[in-house]
């Protein structure tokens, strides 16, 4: 195993970790939808169901969220490949369709392979991020659409194939 000890080499090392894209989105006091990518997503807890996200510090378009604060959680479909570019874009919530959570009222990007509307239920201000961890108070997916991944710096739709159990 090597030992990184200098930033380059450790950041770009990051990129051997396979991520789903996920974009947060939350409603503005006029009413646009503002918007930032998660760099990290996860599963807390199955009971309370509990997810995590991390976001970049640097996407200061964007106050960071409130613990108490709703938001949507959209996991990027390979439809949305072509709209990579403006989500590493600061607040860029342009291209997308979006829709309201029937929940919470929050924007949800239409045709995600998934979606998450969430109550933030605890705001860590860490390094670089922000992290996040949000009780999910609705969740939808399409069985139909393939997500899509960021690995090694490079848009991915995962293959899946079956395995026999050994």
């Amino acid at each position: 195993m090597n030992t990184i000890a200098n930033r380059p080499t450790f950041e770009r090392h990051q990129n051997y970790f396979a991520c789903g894209l996920v974009v947060v989105g939350r409603p503005a006091e006029d009413g646009r939808v503002l918007s930032v990518m998660a760099s990290s997503f996860n599963s807390v807890s199955l009971s309370p169901r509990l997810v995590m996200w991390c976001v970049w510090k640097g996407d200061s378009a964007v106050a960071p969220l409130a613990v108490g604060a709703s938001c949507g959680l959209s996991v990027l479909a390979a439809d949305h490949r072509g709209l990579w570019p403006q989500c590493r874009q600061a607040g860029a919530a342009h291209g997308f369709k979006w829709r309201r959570g029937g929940t919470l009222d929050v924007p949800l990007v239409d045709g995600a392979a998934a979606c998450f509307e969430v109550a933030v239920t605890l705001h860590i201000d860490q390094g670089d991020h922000d992290l996040y961890v949000g009780e999910v108070a609705s969740f939808a997916y399409l069985a139909s659409c393939d997500g899509l991944l960021s690995y090694l710096d490079r848009l991915r739709v995962p293959c899946l194939q079956e395995q026999a159990a050994g």
